[in-house]
């Protein structure tokens, strides 16, 4: 039997990896934000499905605190409920248009779930909103490369990034992403 991997399943491989290490990267870049919520992180004993159950109880009270729906909607997305995580953060930016941690996600959970055409939609409107968001920049560079076959549109991206203020993992990617597709335009 042969288990060898053809070129097409080894790029959808390395896409969804790759996605795998923005979700980490945006982790990073995209602290929490400062809310009242904090004081759960300190709870962290709680399971996942508690946590969630206190955020949508906080919600009754509120239902259009941002913070309080970022954080709900961040657990939803953790907890792989990506559609009612989606069904979240379109809450959040019909209340902030142009909150970028809820348009990161969403362009995440986008990606995720295959609609690919919407997820760059959504990195490409971070990009006019905030030109140096390093998840949209490195985002684009994938969709680009791996969704829209633009190794050159993928290269700007990727070489806007900068390396040295990234997660050494990450950089490493980008740096082997750079590098490839240098090579494949040669």
């Amino acid at each position: 039997m042969d288990i060898s991997k053809t070129r097409k399943e080894k790029t959808v491989i390395a896409f969804f990896a790759l996605t795998l290490v923005v979700i980490v990267a945006m982790a990073v870049i995209n602290p929490k934000p400062n809310d009242d919520h904090a004081h759960e992180d300190e709870a962290g004993s709680a399971s996942m499905e508690e946590k969630i159950a206190e955020a949508k109880e906080k919600l009754k009270d509120n239902p259009d605190n941002v913070h309080a729906l970022i954080y709900y909607g961040d657990l939803l997305m953790d907890n792989n409920q990506l559609k009612e995580s989606i069904s979240t953060f379109d809450k959040v930016l019909k209340i902030e248009p142009e909150n970028t941690h809820a348009m990161n996600d969403l362009g995440t959970l986008y990606q995720r779930t295959g609609f690919y055409d919407k997820s760059f939609e959504i990195f490409k409107a971070i990009e006019k909103i905030e030109p140096e968001n390093l998840s949209a920049i490195y985002n684009l560079g994938l969709l680009n490369r791996y969704y829209k076959k633009d190794n050159k549109e993928a290269l700007k991206y990727f070489e806007m990034l900068p390396l040295r203020n990234l997660n050494p993992e990450l950089s490493k990617g980008i740096t082997k992403e750079i590098e490839t597709i240098k090579a494949e335009m040669k």
